[in-house]
């Protein structure tokens, strides 16, 4: 039996995935949603799962993984890194469910490494011990989350959880309405 991909053989985001997607982004970019990347995860991924479920699939093509998110603004000559959680396929394509990182366009490193390398490219000289020590340690820690969501296990904040998936079934049920009336 084959897995559920989120990705088609076109490599874009499968159109059911892409509408979640954006309901997800309309709620957080509403809301002024910032640093709920656990939370964004667990519902997204839980999400493909029941999707993956409901379809007949034995499992989802993908994982939740850590990541350091770099974004540079060239107007303003900044970089950002951030230390963040997204959901990985197979091929290594991330899908990025927090409107606040995407809305970047960040180039994502993996590893510790090449964050290191990325960074030092860019700011053409080394990151402070400090800030580099503390970017890995977020990143060990949100290593557990991934890995609890990735077991099944809820490690969410339950009141912004059920906002937002109130938010987004909703805007999928009018969704499903209008593409009725159109058909």
């Amino acid at each position: 039996m084959a897995t559920f991909k989120i990705f088609d053989r076109d490599c874009c985001v499968r159109e059911d995935v892409k509408v979640l997607l954006a309901q997800m982004y309309d709620y957080q970019s509403q809301n002024s949603v910032v640093e709920k990347c656990v939370t964004n995860c667990q519902y997204l991924y839980g999400n493909l799962v029941d999707y993956a479920r409901v379809d007949g699939y034995k499992g989802v093509d993908a994982r939740v993984v850590p990541v350091f998110a770099i974004s540079t603004r060239e107007a303003t000559a900044t970089v950002t890194l951030a230390v963040h959680l997204v959901i990985v396929d197979s091929k290594g394509r991330a899908l990025d469910p927090s409107w606040e990182i995407h809305a970047r366009d960040p180039e994502y490193a993996f590893d510790f490494k090449k964050m290191r390398e990325k960074m030092s490219r860019l700011l053409r000289k080394q990151q402070p011990e400090q800030e580099t020590r503390m970017a890995l340690e977020r990143f060990l820690g949100l290593k557990k989350c991934a890995d609890e969501i990735n077991a099944g296990h809820l490690v969410v904040d339950a009141e912004y959880y059920y906002a937002q998936a109130e938010f987004v079934e909703a805007a999928h049920e009018r969704f499903l309405g209008l593409k009725k009336c159109a058909d």
